[in-house]
């Protein structure tokens, strides 16, 4: 099961400060922030964790179920 950001708001993080400490490069993240890259689980969960500790991965992405 894939993971899409939800961009149905302004973000406002430094992108390249959050790719180091999650762990990705900061391309790929970006992809993912704008919605250009489905991604894993973890990776979802990271993000999700990075922008707000409280906030649980639905509230930030679709799941894409792959058929």
């Amino acid at each position: 099961m894939m993971y899409r950001f939800k961009t149905l708001f302004e973000l406002e993080i430094n992108k390249t400060a959050a790719s180091k400490e999650i762990g990705v490069s900061r391309e790929y993240l970006t992809d993912v922030l704008n919605g250009k890259k489905d991604c894993s689980k973890i990776l979802a969960y990271c993000i999700t964790k990075y922008i707000n500790p409280n906030a649980e991965i639905r509230d930030l992405f679709y799941e894409i179920r792959e058929d």
